[in-house]
């Protein structure tokens, strides 16, 4: 265990017990509201990102170990979602909140033990995944496998949804109700100054 694993596991139980705090408010009409982006509903937003966190440990200690993730594509997570969406669609409150905290714990204990060394190793996780990498003025080939360090910052998730958690896996998936999805579990962790600019087209941009 190293310093900076202590220290993003401890980020990560933080937005975890956030997460799980504004589960625990939302009503049986919150439940079944529909987000903007993916179309589903914040029970099944929710249970997206419960079900995510093991998921997403395993794929940390794959990179670690030196492990292909095999030919795993943007096409390939779409349709996952969706079947997760389909079977999950009765999902209730109090069983998605158990699983936030079982994979949350488990994937807390992955960060923890993870060295210096073991942050800074990096591997292919997608193919095919959207040609912008996420910082400014940064554009990649369409063919080129889309590959993550592992030193990310927890707070550079992207959202799986549009709302107030946002995002969605690997930029796809959604997690609560209907904005960026929490945080956490990332993999790629890493400390990071962020600020944004003003772009000629009258957006903003984050510089990191």
């Amino acid at each position: 265990m190293g310093a900076k694993g202590e220290a993003f596991a401890k980020q990560f139980e933080a937005k975890a017990q956030e997460a799980t705090a504004v589960l625990e408010k939302l009503n049986d009409a919150d439940w079944r509201k529909v987000t903007d982006a993916e179309k589903w509903s914040v029970g099944v937003t929710a249970h997206h990102v419960a079900g995510s966190h093991e998921p997403i440990a395993n794929i940390i200690k794959a990179v670690v170990a030196g492990q292909s993730l095999g030919n795993f594509t943007m096409d390939m997570l779409h349709e996952m979602n969706a079947k997760h969406a389909k079977e999950h669609a009765n999902c209730t409150k109090a069983e998605t909140i158990e699983l936030h905290r079982k994979g949350a714990a488990a994937a807390t204990a992955v960060v923890r033990g993870l060295s210096d060394d073991q942050l800074a190793k990096s591997g292919t996780v997608l193919t095919g995944a959207p040609p912008h990498d996420g910082r400014a003025g940064r554009h990649r080939h369409p063919d080129q496998p889309h590959r993550r360090p592992l030193r990310q910052h927890p707070e550079d998730r992207r959202p799986l949804t549009n709302g107030p958690w946002g995002g969605g896996c690997g930029g796809a998936g959604p997690p609560l109700p209907t904005g960026r999805r929490p945080r956490a579990a990332g993999t790629r962790l890493r400390e990071a100054t962020v600020r944004t600019r003003a772009c000629p087209d009258g957006t903003r941009t984050t510089v990191r």
